[in-house]
């Protein structure tokens, strides 16, 4: 089963001139890529100030911009990341 990545922006108004290219670009570089196309499926999600969600997606996104981990979840991520300096 592939991981879903959801590349996310948020634009300042809805026009053909205002395209989301860097969340783009991401999105397409996984979705190519020998390295990470048969591990996750990459999806690109635009958001606009106009929207009448924008303000729930906007703190959804300061959500994870701003989150710390616990002294457990930081602890787990170091101890997967670097295997062979805890081991």
């Amino acid at each position: 089963m592939k991981t879903s990545v959801i590349c996310t922006t948020l634009l300042i108004e809805k026009s053909p001139q205002s395209l989301p290219l860097g969340a783009a670009c991401i999105a397409s570089s996984l979705n190519s890529s020998k390295l990470t196309k048969d591990l996750c499926q990459a999806s690109l999600k635009a958001f606009c100030i106009e929207d009448e969600e924008y303000k729930k997606h906007v703190q959804s996104m300061l959500h994870w911009t701003e989150y710390t981990p616990t002294p457990k979840e930081f602890f787990i991520y170091h101890y997967n990341m670097n295997p062979i300096v805890t081991t």
